[in-house]
């Protein structure tokens, strides 16, 4: 039988960048997009055409839960895979293994992981990276990824280095060997990866086979693995048919499990003690950089993490559409206007957004700082506005 394809698609970020539009409340992969889809039906829509709808899955911390339901109600409950609390991606992907293996995952099955919170500029050729990575990871026993050409100095975004004389040809190319991942760095650096060529930005895009990733977290991470096997015994323990399976020693895979059937059952508070223990490090920082194996496919689409509202605006507009918005001698202002009249006389280069409950006025050479202001709000006892 040849292997298949699951889809997890990861809906745990803040998006504190976006703020006051986005908020912990409803960040902005479940944001109203005035007549267009949010990003997260976005995301599911564009998977539709690689694999079957039960082979998709929404990864989700509770808090979040509603909005899937709200959003996506053609997504079964079994395939809505919710943390026991919001908490490191380490934890929660290891968490999403256990519940895919549980229902029936086998090693030689391919696990894509896509963000739901960036914005795609062309379906077609999203999809057909997709299928590229996914045929490389079916191939190989690495982590694949996909790197976007940078075509600016971006220094919002990680970066992927990868060996220079694998790049000399772009449109031939189908994989590439990894040579190491890059924080986000300064401008000067930024410009130096942009001359050098060899270096991608990191759109937070993975595909393994599952046999990869047990084998990884196996012997990078052998106490996590130890909780994995816990967690999956106790997803066996809850569900109707695993206790009866458990009596009669067969080991079948337990489909239909459910968030509301766990958080219901006694072992619900152990399951959650055994995920608190996980470490609060990011699945890149403690899996993906430490394996041996890891190929880039190249992303040939448009794309962005819409991480500042500089971004968010060119590329999605605003709800509002500048509408009750006047400016006298004001210039490169951008202005998302929700509510009442905005009038801007005399200023360069802010961006301003009013919501029903704040305002917030910032230059735009701070931008990147908003999550920062964010930190300084819930530190001044602001936090139930984020």
């Amino acid at each position: 039988m040849g292997s298949s394809t699951r889809v997890l698609l990861m809906t745990g970020g803040s998006g504190t960048r976006l703020w006051p539009k986005s908020r912990k409340s409803k960040p902005k992969q479940f944001m109203s997009l005035g007549e267009k889809p949010s990003l997260f039906q976005q995301t599911l829509h564009r998977v539709r055409s690689l694999v079957p709808e039960t082979s998709i899955y929404a990864v989700t911390p509770p808090e979040y839960l509603p909005h899937i339901q709200s959003q996506a109600p053609e997504i079964a409950a079994s395939c809505i895979i919710v943390e026991p609390m919001q908490y490191s991606t380490t934890a929660c992907l290891g968490y999403a293994m256990a519940w895919l293996k549980q229902g029936g995952l086998s090693p030689e099955d391919v696990v894509l992981v896509l963000p739901t919170d960036a914005y795609v500029g062309d379906d077609q050729n999203y999809v057909g990276s997709l299928r590229e990575a996914i045929d490389v990871a079916r191939r190989t026993n690495g982590i694949v990824t996909i790197g976007i050409q940078p075509n600016y100095p971006a220094t919002g975004y990680g970066y992927i280095q990868c060996n220079f004389e694998d790049t000399a040809d772009m449109a031939k190319i189908r994989a590439m060997h990894v040579k190491r991942f890059v924080e986000k760095p300064g401008h000067e650096e930024a410009e130096k990866y942009l001359r050098q060529g060899g270096y991608f930005w990191n759109a937070g895009m993975f595909a393994w086979k599952a046999a990869t990733i047990w084998e990884l977290f196996s012997r990078i991470l052998p106490s996590e693995s130890h909780r994995l096997k816990q967690i999956g015994d106790i997803f066996s323990s809850i569900h109707p048919l695993g206790r009866a399976q458990n009596a009669f020693g067969s080991t079948s895979p337990l489909r239909d499990l459910t968030y509301e059937q766990i958080r219901r059952a006694p072992e619900w508070d152990t399951l959650k003690e055994i995920y608190a223990q996980f470490p609060q490090r990011s699945f890149e920082f403690s899996i993906v950089e430490q394996a041996p194996e890891i190929y880039m496919v190249p992303g040939r689409f448009p794309w962005t993490d819409l991480g500042t509202w500089s971004v968010f605006i060119d590329k999605l507009g605003t709800d509002s559409a500048n509408k009750d918005v006047v400016m006298m001698d004001a210039h490169g202002c951008l202005v998302d206007n929700r509510h009442g009249l905005v009038g801007l006389l005399g200023v360069d280069d802010l961006i301003v957004v009013n919501t029903k409950d704040t305002v917030f006025i910032c230059h735009r050479d701070r931008e990147q700082d908003v999550k920062q202001f964010c930190e300084l709000l819930k530190k001044s006892g602001y936090e139930d506005y984020l």
